[in-house]
């Protein structure tokens, strides 16, 4: 009788037990699923700003200058997917300005970011940014910058597929896959896609890049033994056509006008199976080449081209 006067409390209390043996595995279960995966992300949240501290500077060439800047520890990416981009942010005065930097480092480099900055020469024409770019390029070491994002329409998730985010609310975004990269770049537009031509040699996947880069002379050119260093180690699958302005005697490479003919006849073939992507700062050279685009029969679907 004892037992059977007590039974219900104990089936009570075994029951609750259940409840909570379950609860508690169900909170673990969706911690452990919600758990970040792979390093800390820096830029975790594209609202969120952070102050990066320069660690190093290197003079390029007598306008370019590559920064690096640490991330908060040794372990921590950007977080900036490729193909998007940052703004660094300075306070110059009483007026705050802003620059859009693709960075050259890949989006797995763990512990810092590179960036490249061209400064012009007093009486040139200035850019858009420039006080900005002036300011940051000007740090010294233990100073900070202001660092936002990701920003940007274009992503690239691998294996030969790209999604293109619309600037339409009312179109949806779309993926577009292929098997040949083309790339147009000009100047310091290398910034962007050199991490992108670096990932998509590097994976399993039988992928093919044609890089064609446009500067005034050879000694414009920028992160020329890196691209040196990819033909090298992926000559059946990179292709790189150096263009020049005005080209040296003996130059191998191409030279003249961008015209849509240099173009047409650059661009890899099928063009259903390629990809082109343009990137270089505003100004004469980047109307010419976008004009000789056009000129082309290239579709419009398969390109893109990144912000100023």
């Amino acid at each position: 009788m004892i037992l059977d006067l007590y039974l219900p409390l104990l089936q009570g209390v075994l029951l609750s037990l259940v409840v909570v043996v379950i609860t508690a595995l169900g909170l673990l279960f969706r911690s452990w699923i919600n758990a970040p995966r792979g390093p800390p992300q820096t830029l975790a949240d594209p609202s969120v700003p952070h102050h990066l501290r320069l660690v190093d500077k290197e003079v390029v060439n007598k306008h370019v200058k590559r920064l690096r800047f640490a991330l908060p520890s040794p372990d921590h990416i950007l977080g900036v997917p490729l193909g998007q981009f940052v703004e660094l942010t300075a306070d110059i005065g009483q007026r705050r300005t802003s620059i859009s930097r693709f960075p050259i480092s890949s989006p797995r480099t763990k512990g810092y970011v590179d960036f490249l900055f061209k400064l012009h020469e007093e009486g040139e024409g200035k850019e858009e940014g420039e006080d900005a770019a002036r300011y940051i390029a000007s740090l010294r070491d233990d100073e900070v910058v202001q660092v936002t994002g990701p920003h940007g329409s274009l992503t690239y998730f691998g294996k030969g597929k790209v999604n293109l985010q619309s600037d339409n609310d009312e179109s949806e975004d779309r993926e577009e896959s292929f098997k040949w990269l083309a790339v147009i770049a000009a100047d310091t537009g290398i910034d962007a896609v050199l991490p992108f031509i670096g990932r998509v040699l590097g994976e399993e996947h039988a992928f093919h890049c044609s890089l064609l880069y446009i500067n005034q002379t050879e000694d414009d050119i920028l992160m020329r033994s890196d691209l040196e260093d990819l033909v090298a180690s992926h000559p059946d699958h990179f292709t790189l056509q150096l263009h020049l302005d005005k080209a040296p005697d003996g130059w191998e490479h191409g030279e003249g006008e961008i015209t849509p003919d240099v173009i047409r006849d650059w661009l890899p073939q099928p063009f259903t199976e390629t990809f082109l992507l343009v990137n270089m700062p505003s100004g004469p050279v980047r109307e010419t080449c976008l004009s000789a685009v056009a000129g082309t029969d290239f579709p419009k679907a398969r390109l893109h081209v990144l912000p100023e």
